[in-house]
């Protein structure tokens, strides 16, 4: 997807679940059950423990999902 696809569908969603959790673990239940509930749209904030390996594994795992990274707060976090 090119960034307008990923906008258009982002407002097409019209929300966008994020999770917070503190064990990576969970993420990958959670997605899967905001999937199966309709939700396309998915924030996982960076203070997960191990977030960025939870969006890699989610990447190959949710096809037709928009995986983002939140809580962005510096310069190396977004690198």
């Amino acid at each position: 997807m090119d960034k307008r696809e990923v906008i258009n569908a982002l407002v097409e969603a019209g929300a966008i679940g994020i999770i917070r959790v503190q064990e990576r673990e969970r993420v990958a239940r959670i997605v899967e059950a905001l999937h199966r509930g309709g939700l396309r749209c998915i924030e996982v904030t960076m203070t997960v423990p191990g977030a960025i390996d939870a969006m890699e594994d989610l990447c190959g795992r949710t096809e037709g999902m928009i995986i983002g990274a939140g809580t962005v707060l510096d310069g190396p976090t977004a690198r």
